[in-house]
């Protein structure tokens, strides 16, 4: 009998996969998940972007960083992939990036986007220049996605019409929200910004009602509203969307302060836990540690603060450092707190390393000090990339503390001015 097992004899076409995979979505999203991954491995670009985009997010399973900048890179180098394809693409890995706090990798994959029409990048490079301090430039961003999408709609058909105005939605959310704050509360520009709400409102995509409800929430936002933002975000939860659900608890917590609310509120984040959300296990956390909406248990709470850690994913560890000082892990010279930091460490969790090459690894454990130092360096700690090109260069090793040492210095991540000029002083006397 024939080996029904290998992919080559899977009896649907990746196109077929993908379609069935868009049915699929709301009743089983792990099934459409399934589908897209297995339309990606036979070379489909919008199997892999949908794939990507669901380890992104985590909708059917846990965020996963690495599967998801594999699949969206599938799909962002398919030459043959339709340009919109591969402007999704393009635009998530930018995401990614992002969340990374890589922001010039970030604003590249944005640009290369925007090159393909992208109007979610466009909105991106906006917010970016907006929190840089720009807002002539963010202005101009958002008002293009704006410009583009009407021409772009024009004479489309209703469906076609609809898939430009959710590119463009979130675009004109922040436009909605900028555009008052900007000219002064005129009348002239309340009343665009309601216009633009007002095509937005209409869409139907849980992600977007999650930002919706974001903007009502905004005490800057000229149609801030609590009780629409809470609207919203439930609208979103309901959808599964795991971020909506913390959002929503975090909403009921702070702003409601019921016992009521706040047993919904660990309710919701217990949805958001099982998708393998880091935020959602640190807020259920405190609430163990404040006895809201739960039983107040110390113990519990630590647990939960652990699987935060664990869940964490590049750009969402920056938490963990002071959590670790002030002994939310249990006592940080604790013999159980420091193995299991090491068998992170060990498993490769960046966090995990970069407290391993702390001052307290270093005086507890040195030599698995030095061992973690050149883990955490290949990962790309900035700190301990420093560290570890000082140890090669006083181990008289100069062509691999030189090389080290540019890899820190091309480092995309944030690093300290002063230890920067100090690496450069000593490239420059290894390369003389």
């Amino acid at each position: 009998m024939a080996d029904t097992s290998n992919e080559d004899v899977w009896p649907v076409s990746a196109a077929d996969a993908v379609a069935l995979g868009k049915r699929l979505e709301d009743a089983d999203p792990a099934a459409a998940y399934g589908l897209y991954a297995a339309a990606a491995r036979r070379g489909d670009a919008e199997g892999a972007f949908l794939a990507g985009k669901d380890r992104f997010y985590g909708i059917a399973h846990p965020v996963d960083d690495a599967k998801s900048e594999a699949f969206l890179r599938m799909a962002a180098e398919n030459a043959s992939a339709p340009d919109a394809v591969r402007a999704d693409a393009f635009d998530s890995l930018g995401l990614l990036f992002l969340r990374r706090k890589q922001t010039a990798r970030a604003r590249k994959y944005f640009t290369r986007a925007s090159s393909f029409g992208s109007l979610d990048s466009l909105d991106n490079l906006g917010k970016m220049a907006r929190d840089a301090g720009d807002p002539d430039k963010a202005l101009g961003y958002f008002s293009r996605a704006d410009k583009d999408a009407r021409e772009r709609a024009a004479g489309a058909s209703p469906a076609e019409r609809d898939r430009i105005d959710l590119d463009a939605a979130w675009a004109r959310l922040h436009l909605a929200s900028f555009l008052p704050w900007w000219h002064g509360d005129s009348d002239s520009s309340a009343k665009e910004a309601r216009r633009l709400l007002a095509d937005v409102e209409r869409l139907q995509d849980v992600f977007l009602w999650k930002d919706i409800g974001d903007a009502y929430l905004d005490s800057e936002f000229e149609a801030a509203d609590p009780d629409a933002a809470e609207t919203w975000y439930r609208r979103s939860a309901e959808g599964g969307f795991a971020d909506a659900q913390v959002a929503l608890a975090r909403f009921l917590l702070s702003r409601k302060k019921t016992p009521e609310a706040a047993v919904e509120a660990v309710d919701w984040l217990g949805k958001a836990c099982a998708k393998g959300s880091s935020e959602a296990f640190r807020l259920r956390a405190e609430c163990y540690a404040r006895g809201d909406g739960v039983p107040q248990n110390w113990s519990r709470a630590t647990v939960e603060y652990r699987l935060a850690a664990d869940c964490a994913g590049p750009g969402q560890d920056d938490w963990i450092d002071e959590a670790y000082r002030d002994g939310r892990f249990g006592w940080r010279h604790g013999e159980d707190v420091l193995a299991w930091i090491r068998a992170r460490a060990d498993s490769g969790a960046v966090w995990a390393l970069r407290l391993c090459v702390g001052e307290t690894m270093r005086e507890e454990d040195p030599d698995a000090f030095w061992r973690f130092l050149a883990a955490a360096a290949e990962k790309g700690v900035p700190s301990a990339q420093f560290e570890r090109a000082r140890e090669l260069l006083f181990a008289s090793d100069a062509p691999a503390a030189a090389a080290m040492f540019r890899a820190f210095l091309d480092n995309p991540d944030d690093k300290d001015a002063e230890t920067v000029s100090l690496a450069k002083k000593w490239l420059a006397h290894l390369e003389r």
